[in-house]
């Protein structure tokens, strides 16, 4: 029994100083992190209200189109105004997300430099 002993005495010490001499793999990765816009922001922006009712029925027919012209040509001009910010918004979103996803790519280790030494799975 003392020889069962002093021989795994003897194999645990050696699989501890084999362990010691050999150093961990340092793995520089760096990987770039976009946060996701809300979904508020990329949304189009609603119409506003007609005008004011009461104003609206205390007007005669041409103060009624003046009145109606007005809020329509404004509305118009705001909703398109907006939704052209958002079309470019998103249009940045995407570009900005695939330079990203491609400098990610870039800086993934491939080959003897992934974890496990081998190639990635």
């Amino acid at each position: 029994m003392k020889r069962f002993n002093a021989l795994a005495a003897t194999g645990l010490t050696a699989l501890c100083v084999a362990g010691c001499s050999t150093t961990p793999a340092v793995v520089n990765h760096y990987q770039t992190i976009l946060p996701e816009i809300p979904a508020i922001l990329l949304a189009d922006c609603p119409v506003a209200p007609p005008p004011d009712r009461t104003q609206y029925l205390s007007s005669d027919w041409e103060g009624k189109e003046d009145l109606l012209s007005q809020v329509y040509i404004a509305q118009t001009t705001n909703l398109a105004n907006c939704n052209i910010d958002k079309k470019n918004l998103r249009t940045w979103w995407a570009q900005t997300k695939a330079a990203v996803d491609k400098a990610n790519a870039a800086a993934a280790p491939t080959g003897t430099d992934a974890p496990g030494g081998g190639a990635p799975q």
